[in-house]
């Protein structure tokens, strides 16, 4: 007896390793997924393409003020073209954000993205996002459950306080969950992990987005549809769309559209070559502002200060590769000295968004605003399974993070820093770093140059950078910031300060 127990579990284990997963989880997933898509309605067959149009508004995560917010919302309006047959998509957005506003359109083809402007196409990596968003919307995203040779049921759970079944796939290689409502028989979540290389999210390596569908209509007879979709991007609210207008089976040439096999190809190389340019500038550029003191210019600037102990890099801006070529570039100004420490003077991505190579070094000290010390845990301990970096393939890092309440000294010498937290509204989560033997002062984000017509777009962080100044009794000569292209002269900043703001 208990011999045929045993043959009986070898085959059972045959089985399930035959087929990735034992035979139940999946005939059983297959039934929800076709149970509910019977629910959304069988008339979806029968639609080849649909118009959609809506309005929402987009949470500025990073560049309000404090990451957990509250947040500086933007409002959007977008116009969205479906075919279905070419599996070919149109997204024209209008946005406004405080001050500033514009229009972006882009196509995407499958995976693939273009950025369209008038009747001209250019590559982009910016519609990652909508390009997962579109792929895998609610009229979409159960029938390639189905075609997954790996889906399979995971669990029941509670979710809104309603028992739901949550059933997984992959998609493009990379992990989908969906979350099907067992009363209704409609989902309510699709989730997808994977790394985006766009703008702020490409720092988050495998981050997870999560988008919460609701608000259901009859878009006609039989087509059950949620209008309404609310995003999370690693847990923090992104912003909510809602489909106000909307028209099924429009008249539409696929042919326009269609993204060029040339476009596709540079968009896909993109990331690439955006960061081999930047690491090939950051390897042949740079100016000394003093001795020993070099102002690397960037995307966002960066400086490598020698003391006599090692060396001192404020700023780790944009993408660890980025952060490579500045851990390569300061051992190239000063061969056989170590970096003893990184000085991150904000939370803001293109701040810290290189951050993570810096914290590979064996023993590095990495100073900080206090008060950021939960959003470079979350960035040291964020996974990039997908991409590692240097920080993913060190098996035990040393770093240590250092937060600065109020102010530290660094170093001795002519090359001495002095880091002083901003205690102003808008500088909540900041520091300025003080040369005392040059009397010069990096002002971080704090100050942003003049624009063109030589006005500030913000007045405010301009007066607290000069305040705080006068509040630390610094004797200051000359002054930069993260985005100005070199020193300016103190007596500029408060000549604007005293004649046009205050």
């Amino acid at each position: 007896m208990k011999f045929r127990v045993l043959i009986f579990l070898l085959l059972l284990t045959i089985v399930q390793l035959s087929y990735g997963q034992a035979p139940s989880t999946k005939i059983k997933a297959k039934s929800i997924v076709q149970t509910s898509l019977h629910t959304m309605g069988d008339a979806w067959r029968d639609v080849h393409s649909v118009s959609l149009e809506g309005y929402g508004y987009r949470n500025d995560i990073d560049q309000s003020e404090r990451p957990e917010g509250p947040y500086i919302p933007g409002r959007v309006t977008r116009k969205i073209l479906k075919d279905y047959a070419s599996s070919r998509f149109l997204i024209d957005e209008n946005g406004e954000d405080f001050i500033f506003s514009g229009q972006s359109a882009f196509l995407i083809n499958g995976t693939d993205e273009a950025l369209k402007s008038g009747k001209d196409l250019s590559p982009t990596v910016e519609a990652q996002q909508f390009a997962d968003d579109l792929n895998l919307s609610p009229e979409l995203v159960l029938n390639r459950a189905l075609d997954a040779p790996d889906l399979k049921f995971v669990k029941d759970t509670i979710y809104q306080k309603a028992k739901h079944w949550i059933i997984t796939f992959s998609y493009n290689h990379y992990p989908v969950r969906v979350f099907l409502n067992q009363e209704t028989k409609l989902l309510t979540v699709i989730e997808i992990t994977r790394p985006y290389q766009n703008a702020y999210f490409n720092v988050w390596g495998d981050m997870k987005k999560t988008r919460v569908y609701s608000f259901w209509m009859l878009l006609g007879k039989g087509l059950h549809y949620p209008v309404q979709q609310d995003t999370w991007v690693n847990g923090y609210y992104e912003g909510s769309f809602v489909v106000n207008h909307w028209k099924v089976n429009p008249e539409l040439n696929a042919d326009t559209l269609a993204i060029p096999d040339s476009i596709k190809a540079q968009s896909r190389n993109l990331w690439h070559s955006q960061n081999a340019s930047l690491t090939t500038a950051v390897a042949k550029g740079g100016k000394e502002l003093a001795p020993g003191v070099w102002l690397i210019n960037g995307p966002c600037n960066n400086t490598i200060i020698n003391q006599p102990d090692g060396l001192v890099v404020i700023e780790a801006p944009f993408s660890s590769e980025y952060g490579e070529a500045l851990i390569s570039k300061a051992k190239t100004l000063f061969p056989g000295k170590k970096i003893k420490a990184l000085v991150s003077t904000s939370d803001a991505w293109m701040h810290i968004g290189g951050a993570r190579p810096f914290a590979a070094i064996p023993g590095i000290k990495i100073y900080h605003p206090y008060r950021n010390r939960f959003i470079l845990d979350k960035l040291f301990k964020s996974s990039y399974k997908t991409n590692p970096d240097a920080l993913a393939k060190t098996s035990k890092p040393s770093y240590t993070l250092h937060g600065i309440a109020d102010t530290l000294s660094i170093g001795s010498g002519n090359n001495k820093l002095v880091l002083y937290a901003y205690r102003t509204e808008t500088g909540d989560r900041q520091m300025m770093v003080y040369y005392p033997h040059y009397k010069m002062l990096y002002t971080t984000d704090h100050y942003q140059p003049k624009r063109r017509d030589g006005t500030y777009w913000n007045n405010e962080i301009v007066s607290e950078v000069y305040h705080s100044i006068l509040d630390r009794k610094l004797d200051v000569k000359q002054f930069y910031a993260m985005h100005s292209r070199g020193l300016i002269p103190f007596e500029d900043m408060e000549k604007d300060v005293k004649t046009g703001m205050e």
